[in-house]
């Protein structure tokens, strides 16, 4: 039982040290970068971070042109046997961040 607690403890230390660690470079990352590069960033980023998960970045702007700031691609959905488009925001774009 003692070596449960124990293994449970050690998880849960992991896991906290874990999340403190990627907030506090979030912090970071956020008071460090400049605010023109934050605001692109958060244009580029839907509200919901599983769709960025899943790829799902609008590969177009708002006037129906190309966002070269977006890596694009295409996917083929399994349930409906369609291709979707999929775009990431781009290597350089993450680079300007960091």
């Amino acid at each position: 039982m003692e070596i449960v607690l124990y293994a449970a403890g050690t998880v849960a230390a992991a896991v906290s040290l874990f999340v403190s660690a990627t907030l506090f470079r979030a912090g970071f990352t956020h008071l460090v970068t400049r605010a023109d590069v934050q605001r692109d960033a958060e244009a580029h980023s839907p509200a919901s971070p599983g769709r960025v998960i899943k790829g799902e970045v609008d590969t177009y702007k708002q006037n129906e042109k190309r966002d070269a700031s977006v890596a694009a691609g295409m996917a083929r959905d399994r349930s409906t046997n369609r291709f979707v488009l999929q775009g990431r925001v781009s290597d350089e774009v993450l680079e300007t961040l960091v």
